[in-house]
């Protein structure tokens, strides 16, 4: 019962973040991607990048792992701006 309840949230999970633009890596559970959904990804993160980066500016993103935080980044500084990401 419990693989199933797990495999039923993480297929529901996939199902809403695939309307809402995520992939989310193979490592997150299904826990992992329904709290991404729910909260949002790193909020105060999320709150930062808003306050200070601007449509134009370049941005770098270190430790950019799998891209969660890029894609932040790439929406706020818009068309006109760079992210560079790396992951050491």
């Amino acid at each position: 019962m419990r693989d199933t309840a797990r495999k039923a949230i993480a297929l529901t999970a996939d199902i809403l973040g695939h309307f809402r633009g995520y992939r989310f890596p193979n490592y997150f559970t299904g826990r992992d991607r329904l709290r991404v959904l729910l909260f949002g990804i790193e909020p105060d993160l999320r709150r930062f990048i808003r306050r200070n980066a601007r449509r134009g500016m370049t941005v770098l993103d270190i430790g950019g792992n799998v891209g969660l935080i890029c894609r932040i980044f790439a929406t706020t500084v818009g068309s006109q701006g760079r992210v560079l990401s790396f992951e050491p």
